[in-house]
């Protein structure tokens, strides 16, 4: 007589235990793979960040100077005319110190102006295409930027490739000229001047060149913040007075990094001038000694959703980060 065994299954009541425990750890484990590819991510931001601190080093060894924020070249003198007509900007300007010679020989830079240089077939395609150089891997920026559009020489409104990488232009508001902050710009970059190394009398190691800016971030209370990040290649015109086109390219330190008004007395929209990203607790500056700092949004100064007064003197250390001649260093504040 032969003797079967039957096998002994799972019952129901045992894959819900099983089940539950799955989900365990998994809870457990996400956040844990999360940091990590957060880490990652970071990681890639900040060197990023790093190579482009050094093609303006670069920039500057080879022509004496760092580039200008701005060629302005529309709107044409005397400036009161509303164009958004496209000017190249610094981030054009060092495309051969970033290994992207080819696409700074096909568009023409300085060799045209940039409005004229979209009317060439091609170009626009070229300039929509992603640098990756431009753009943060935390950020979910798109790879055209549609938000701020760039006109060619017949008028026709062009997005172009998205940049996380803004030049700092004033511990102030925007501004086009060279000068006292306030009235002027006492940042690296301005419109036409590139800046030269003894210029910045406060320390290379003291002084911010660049930093980002994220698409959009989200507030404690779930509400976005749209940014809009910035633009590779130029801006629209830098028209007189408004300052018009400058956000597309140069950032400013009127407003405190990750700015946003949970109150709604400061439009969200100035944001879009300023600083941020979407990394956790700050985002990341290139020095002009070409080094890279993560600086974390509790630094004092900017406007906020409680502070809409502000003096021109520099007297806070996000201030005294951004300019580059006010005698006054982070570490004095």
């Amino acid at each position: 007589m032969r003797v079967t065994h039957r096998r002994r299954g799972f019952t129901l009541v045992e894959l819900l235990v099983v089940i539950a425990i799955i989900g365990i750890l998994v809870g457990l484990l996400l956040p844990a793979i999360q940091a990590a590819r957060e880490a990652a991510r970071r990681t890639q931001c900040k060197s990023n960040a790093k190579n482009l601190a050094l093609a303006l080093l670069n920039h500057h060894d080879t022509h004496k100077a760092f580039p200008p924020g701005v060629v302005q070249v529309n709107p044409p003198p005397p400036d009161t005319t509303d164009s958004r007509l496209g000017n190249w900007s610094w981030s054009a300007l060092i495309l051969p110190f970033v290994e992207e010679t080819a696409v700074h020989t096909l568009i023409g830079v300085k060799q045209t102006d940039l409005a004229t240089s979209l009317n060439t077939p091609g170009n626009v395609a070229a300039m929509q295409a992603p640098v990756p150089i431009y753009r943060c891997p935390t950020d979910t920026a798109p790879t055209v930027n549609e938000e701020r559009l760039i006109n060619s020489a017949s008028d026709t409104a062009n997005p172009l490739a998205t940049s996380n990488y803004v030049g700092v232009n004033s511990s102030g508001e925007l501004r086009r000229d060279p000068g006292p902050p306030g009235t002027y710009a006492n940042g690296l970059f301005v419109r036409i001047k590139g800046r030269r190394m003894r210029e910045i009398t406060d320390g290379t190691s003291h002084t911010a060149m660049l930093g980002e800016r994220a698409w959009e971030s989200k507030l404690p209370n779930g509400s976005e913040v749209r940014s809009r990040a910035g633009v590779v290649f130029g801006v629209r015109g830098v028209r007189h007075a408004s300052e018009q086109g400058l956000a597309d390219g140069l950032g400013c330190g009127k407003y405190q990094l990750n700015f946003s008004s949970s109150t709604g007395s400061i439009p969200d929209s100035r944001s879009r001038r300023g600083f941020s990203s979407q990394h956790p607790g700050g985002a990341h500056f290139g020095m002009a000694d070409g080094s890279i700092q993560f600086i974390s949004d509790a630094i004092e100064g900017g406007f906020n959703a409680d502070q809409w007064t502000a003096t021109d003197e520099v007297d806070t250390p996000w201030e005294a980060l951004l300019g580059i001649d006010d005698d006054v260093t982070v570490g004095e504040l």
